[in-house]
């Protein structure tokens, strides 16, 4: 009677680890190596190539020779320069042209 106790706490306890175990793989469905069983995305996507093109495009007033960390917000486009310049542009979004900086301060 013990030896069935254990082998039934053995089997259900292999059972469990296959239940609750981490299956590596493509979690991302709109992936061409998609893997249905997999529970932890270990990187492996692959997608199909695709080509964008831009709906408009501008080119920026020269003092944006650096321009970095675009975000749009409030019918603004805003960027700033990598390296010393202190200040945040706003950008018209129809033109691509400077609308307005701001200095910014350490404090």
């Amino acid at each position: 009677m013990f030896k069935q106790i254990l082998t039934t706490i053995f089997l259900f306890s292999l059972t469990s680890a296959q239940l609750f175990a981490q299956v590596y793989g493509c979690t991302d469905p709109l992936a061409t190596n998609y893997d249905f069983t997999a529970t932890n995305n270990d990187g492996s996507c692959t997608y199909s190539a695709a080509a964008v093109t831009p709906v408009i495009s501008y080119s920026l007033d020269g003092s944006l020779s650096e321009t970095s960390g675009l975000i749009s917000w409030n019918d603004r486009v805003w960027t700033h320069n990598d390296n010393t310049d202190t200040n945040l542009y706003s950008l018209d979004t129809l033109s691509g042209a400077i609308f307005k900086h701001f200095q910014l301060v350490e404090l």
